[in-house]
């Protein structure tokens, strides 16, 4: 039988610091890794080796982090760092993740009580930020064609970083038991269920269905009714309770706290809050639409519906981005077709475009976040060559090192459609304000 580790056991190079929590599926404790980083170490209860769908969950898990560490999802999830089984007074399945400390800044839930309870200490700019952040964040987890499942407030660690305007970032956690939106999850047609929570089962949990991205989209809106507006629409001690509201909704349109700056609209984005609360997967909208209620920029490409949600007012299409006055221009090139554009999309889904060869720095991408000061006036170019093909050229001697896909850039490097750009560090794996590449014409061309 498995035994719970304790402080100085070593398994697999890992050494166990301190038992955190345990759970039915896990015990989860802190520990280091043979250089020196924290790690989060997690020892499996459920699923053993002996459990017949155990290997369809270790390929399951594979293909999870993949997809996370490939996509622009990486920057809003807690990274896994390894996985592995081993002896622990019998044989283990263990998970390693990158340590985020809780007392950085705590997690979502405490927010939203501090709003509650102290609502002078937190400003609603502050709650529309986080809200952008945590939109976008969950667009690009269905972009990744992944399906959290446990959305809730605990879930969303926050971490504190007084430099931008939200004052925290923001990490998606609890991704173990998440499924793969287009593959069936390694337990179904067991008697193992999908993994949630209460008050925060979205209708599909409630029927023993498996969740989609509309279903995250559900539980989502719960989370935004009580960041941005009066509190939890359903919240209630009595589980059958909570399941009549969910199914008959009942949830009233959202009160929010605040104004939306123009052109964004109260009344749109209550509107698109109370849809995403539909019992009816099929009618709620998207996350992507959602990200469209809160980003003028924004233009929604039907990423992750379920089905066709009511329809929303179209919001203003981007405009093209132009270098900076003060940077000097490059040499003309010819003028691009549609299919050689190259778009930098932000996290929250704001862009800017690229037509011929560009230097990139602070200036231009002011238009896509506050973090933009963490690069150098001139941080690297993009050069487009021979047919619809770009490189990135990283500029020698800059504060920060240019990332591709986490990599720090030294010279050139050929862009591909879906790489991540960002500032930072490699070693320290610090990232900054990552610009998800696009290369192609832009969803209000096609």
């Amino acid at each position: 039988m498995a035994r719970r580790l304790m402080g100085g056991n070593v398994v697999n190079g890992y050494t166990i610091v301190r038992f955190l929590s345990s759970g039915a599926m896990a015990t989860s404790y802190e520990a280091m890794a043979k250089d020196g980083r924290r790690v989060f170490f997690k020892q499996y209860k459920s699923p053993s080796p002996t459990v017949p769908w155990y290997g369809a969950f270790k390929r399951q898990q594979g293909e999870l982090k993949k997809r996370v560490t490939t996509s622009p999802v990486k920057g809003f999830c807690y990274d896994l760092v390894d996985f592995f089984e081993a002896e622990a007074g019998g044989r283990c399945y263990f998970q390693v993740f990158e340590f985020v400390d809780r007392s950085d800044g705590g997690d979502l839930g405490d927010l939203i009580k501090k709003v509650r309870e102290h609502s002078g200490e937190v400003t609603w700019e502050q709650r529309l930020v986080l809200t952008r952040k945590l939109v976008a964040g969950i667009r690009s987890l269905h972009a990744a064609k992944i399906v959290h499942c446990d959305l809730k407030p605990g879930n969303v660690l926050l971490i504190r970083d007084e430099s931008i305007a939200a004052k925290y970032n923001l990490k998606l956690i609890d991704m173990d038991f998440s499924i793969l939106a287009d593959k069936r999850a390694a337990w179904d047609g067991t008697d193992t269920g999908y993994v949630g929570s209460p008050n925060y089962f979205s209708p599909e949990h409630l029927r023993g269905k498996p969740p989609t991205p509309a279903s995250d989209v559900f539980t989502l809106a719960l989370i935004l009714y009580e960041l941005l507006a009066e509190g939890h629409p359903y919240a209630s001690e009595e589980p059958e309770e909570y399941a009549r509201a969910v199914t008959s909704h009942r949830a009233k349109p959202a009160r929010l706290g605040g104004s939306l700056p123009p052109p964004l609209s109260n009344e749109k984005l209550t509107a698109t809050l109370f849809a995403c609360l539909d019992p009816d997967a099929a009618r709620r909208p998207s996350a992507d639409d959602l990200l469209a209620t809160l980003n003028p920029t924004h233009v929604p490409s039907g990423l992750g519906k379920a089905g066709s949600p009511p329809p929303l007012p179209a919001p203003r299409p981007p405009a093209p981005a132009s270098p900076s006055p003060t940077t000097p221009s490059p040499s003309p090139t010819p003028a691009a077709s549609p299919d050689c554009l190259l778009r930098l999309v932000g996290p929250d889904g704001r862009e800017v475009r690229i037509a011929v060869s560009t230097k990139i720095g602070k200036r231009l991408l002011q238009a896509v976040g506050n973090d933009a000061k963490f690069f150098d006036e001139e941080q690297f170019s993009l050069e487009r060559i021979a047919g619809d093909s770009w490189v990135i050229v990283a500029r020698a001697g800059t504060t920060n090192q240019t990332l591709l896909n986490g990599t720090a850039v030294a010279g050139k490097a050929r862009l591909r459609d879906g790489d991540v750009l960002s500032v930072g560090n490699e070693v320290r794996r610090i990232s900054v304000l990552p610009l998800t590449v696009r290369i192609g014409p832009g969803e209000s061309s096609r």
